[in-house]
């Protein structure tokens, strides 16, 4: 009759459709990186200094919620926020590097490491824990300027490493707590306060150490005279 035809089309329109979900999500997309575009004349977004700002990419394969902001560890100090992309499946995790943190921070040559734990799709299905990056990217934290703490100076010369001869090569190897970039001119030699041209000077790193470094010269004919050196113009690779 009329009565069962309207309560049927109104129980009809109060169907609701339930999905089944029973796929837990994954994220195959996770990359690190640093805005750190600050340095002298250096960029490189592996390496973050005071004031530059760190991002985990992630890409999901679902639609995903977060139920916990700590995505590293603890003793960084690190404070995250959460940004939409405005893709569905893709997110950005940001936070900045406070050069000015307390002393129980331990952020100066600190490595980040990821741990992105906790977090679910529509159906709460909860997603297995993150602690890599899936293309091999990474970011040191350096907040303090770098200091030299080892250099020597010696000779080839097979007798007296502290006396040089014609053709011989003087070298300086300076060690430093940061991993420095390669900067023309960042090291220089006089003898006998005449200046050693700057052509004559190869500086290289000592493989596969970017924190421990080589300088050296070959002696001419008619050089005569103590040797000195200058350390200097120094920057890491965070641009500090």
């Amino acid at each position: 009759n009329t009565t069962d035809e309207l309560s049927y089309n109104n129980l009809q329109s109060n169907v609701i459709n339930f999905i089944f979900d029973q796929i837990f999500p994954v994220l195959p997309s996770v990359e690190l990186s640093s805005d750190n575009n600050t340095g002298i004349s250096y960029n490189n977004v592996s390496y973050a200094k005071g004031g530059s700002d760190i991002y985990i990419n992630i890409g999901a394969n679902e639609d995903i919620s977060f139920n916990n902001l700590d995505f590293c560890q603890p003793s960084l100090g690190l404070t995250w926020s959460l940004n939409h992309t405005g893709y569905n499946k893709d997110y950005i995790i940001t936070s900045t590097v406070n050069s000015s943190a307390p002393a129980n921070y331990n952020l100066d040559g600190s490595n980040v490491m990821l741990n992105i734990t906790h977090y679910v799709d529509k159906a709460l299905n909860e997603g297995s824990d993150v602690t890599d990056t899936t293309n091999n990217s990474s970011v040191i934290i350096y907040t303090k300027d770098p200091s030299i703490n080892y250099v020597d100076i010696s000779s080839n010369n097979p007798s007296q490493p502290s006396r040089a001869c014609f053709d011989e090569t003087v070298t300086v190897d300076f060690f430093s707590d940061h991993d420095l970039r390669d900067i023309p001119g960042m090291v220089s030699f006089d003898i006998s306060n005449d200046p050693v041209a700057s052509d004559r000077i190869y500086t290289r790193m000592i493989d596969p150490y970017r924190n421990k470094w080589r300088s050296s010269f070959v002696v001419i004919d008619g050089e005569y005279g103590d040797v000195s050196f200058n350390i200097q113009n120094v920057e890491d690779l965070a641009g500090n």
